[in-house]
């Protein structure tokens, strides 16, 4: 949400933009200080020599236009913003071109450290005719050019035009990364083309390395997966790697089942089943899969890694197929793994998601099945068993009665420490009210902060009309 101020100036940068209004001192921008503008339409009505006096326009018409600048003054503004020097912005300033380079897709491979250091630097820069070449086959590499608004034709000499680039795309990072000259020319094919421009000096102190160290595998012309080299690796999945090259980079952005076969196929293969220390990156990921794809999207894909090019072995061709039934359990065997540690990390809360439950089941069903076609396959069937009887287990205790945890801020006599609390269990909390009364209420452990107030409405019996309760947490000091 913009401040009042900033969406102020948009506006106003949207008229000056426009030419609508003008600097009596020709500033380029909008400046919120004692500067005078002047309105070029009204001069230019005096100019025709008119006498009629203008129109007013209706409170509708008014109101229309106000809504229209407010629309694309963010855009006016972040422009407005990328001309001045690093040195002229201020933190309310870097704090919006941070959030707006947030969107760049461009940048999404990019930690929030060099975004931030970007804000900072990153400037605007507009073409307004089609065929403007910004820079010529081996001309000396200046900047990195984002395209915001636009396209450009890509060319080299002898092969004429080779791609085209759209919003969204950047150009020019090669050569300054290698320090060489440009290898294609670069034409606007459209008018009015905008972009985020990085200079070489800038792009060398924050980029360089960064751009160094990345690998992008690209499906269709997009990045398919975004690898960062780790500088220092660490944990356990490192240490055991040997020459497993992979190993030693960090995923920054990719295609879900891209991230899904990269976790498989390097850190669960680098990961022992007996090590103390479990590998950053799996960990992070069993984590916080649930941000970017839930857990049925996970299970899915897991599934389709498990069974894909998956067929009944013929006893006689066994020797024949030897490498082709290899590389089926090692799948097989990386999936079950995968599991293996996700369960491990999650621990009983695993089990909490019924679809989790359920695909452990329909795992359990697909290495059993393959157990007895497929060579190999023994101590996967041990280790999914295992899992299945963890699953067992973990029924049962999530099958008991639902108990009192808390009783009015004191642990309960009843609580089940030091088994593990469920969502079922309840809390017995008082609930003063802002006139000092106050009532007891049972709420379960997994009631969040809007739906205890949804209950707290409904004992007091307010209506949708009558003040929409806040639920406040009061602390002992009186904080």
């Amino acid at each position: 949400m913009l401040p009042i101020l900033f969406k102020i100036t948009g506006m106003w940068q949207v008229l000056l933009e426009h030419n609508m209004i003008c600097h009596v001192t020709n500033e380029h921008q909008f400046v919120d200080k004692q500067t005078y503008y002047r309105w070029i339409i009204r001069d230019e009505s005096r100019q025709r020599g008119s006498t009629k006096r203008p129109l007013l326009p209706s409170t509708d018409e008014l109101a229309s236009a106000i809504f229209f600048l407010s629309t694309v003054g963010p855009d006016a503004l972040f422009r407005m913003i990328l001309h001045k020097s690093p040195h002229e912005r201020t933190p309310e300033e870097l704090e919006l071109v941070y959030e707006e380079l947030l969107h760049v897709k461009a940048l999404s491979h990019l930690s929030t450290m060099v975004k931030r250091e970007l804000a900072t630097v990153i400037s605007f820069e507009q073409h307004y005719h089609a065929g403007t070449v910004l820079f010529h086959q081996g001309d000396q590499a200046k900047k990195w050019y984002i395209i915001l608004k636009g396209s450009v034709d890509v060319s080299i000499h002898g092969k004429g035009i080779v791609c085209s680039l759209q919003e969204g795309d950047d150009f020019g990072k090669l050569a300054l990364v290698n320090e060489a000259p440009r290898a294609a020319t670069i034409t606007l094919r459209d008018d009015d083309a905008q972009f985020l421009v990085v200079d070489k000096q800038d792009f060398n102190r924050i980029l360089r390395d960064v751009e160094a160290n990345t690998v992008r595998l690209k499906e269709h012309g997009t990045d398919a997966l975004v690898l960062e080299r780790i500088s220092e690796p660490k944990g356990a999945a490192i240490e055991h790697s040997g020459s497993r090259a992979l190993s030693c980079y960090s995923v920054m952005a990719g295609l879900p089942e891209k991230i899904i076969e990269y976790v498989l196929e390097t850190r669960v293969d680098a990961q022992p089943d007996d090590a103390q220390e479990m590998d950053t990156l799996l960990e992070d990921f069993i984590l916080t899969h649930l941000i970017y794809m839930s857990t049925n999207v996970l299970c899915n894909y897991l599934k389709t890694y498990y069974i894909r090019n998956t067929t009944s072995v013929d006893p006689r061709l066994v020797t024949t197929n030897e490498l082709d039934n290899e590389q089926k359990v090692t799948s097989k065997r990386r999936v079950v793994a995968f599991l293996s540690f996700w369960v491990r990390i999650l621990g009983l809360h695993f089990f909490f998601d019924p679809v989790a439950n359920s695909f452990v089941e329909e795992l359990y069903c697909c290495v059993l099945e393959d157990s007895r076609t497929l060579p190999g396959m023994n101590l996967i069937l041990a280790k999914i068993s295992s899992i299945r009887n963890q699953r067992e287990s973990a029924q049962r205790s999530l099958a008991r009665h639902p108990t009192v945890v808390i009783e009015c801020g004191v642990l309960s006599t009843m609580a089940p420490a030091p088994n593990p609390i469920l969502p079922s269990d309840t809390c017995n909390q008082i609930i003063h009210l802002s006139d000092t009364t106050s009532f007891a209420m049972s709420i379960r452990m997994d009631k969040s902060a809007r739906e205890i107030c949804e209950l707290a409405s409904a004992r007091l019996r307010y209506t949708q009309s009558d003040k929409t309760l806040c639920l406040v947490e009061v602390k002992s000091n009186g904080g």
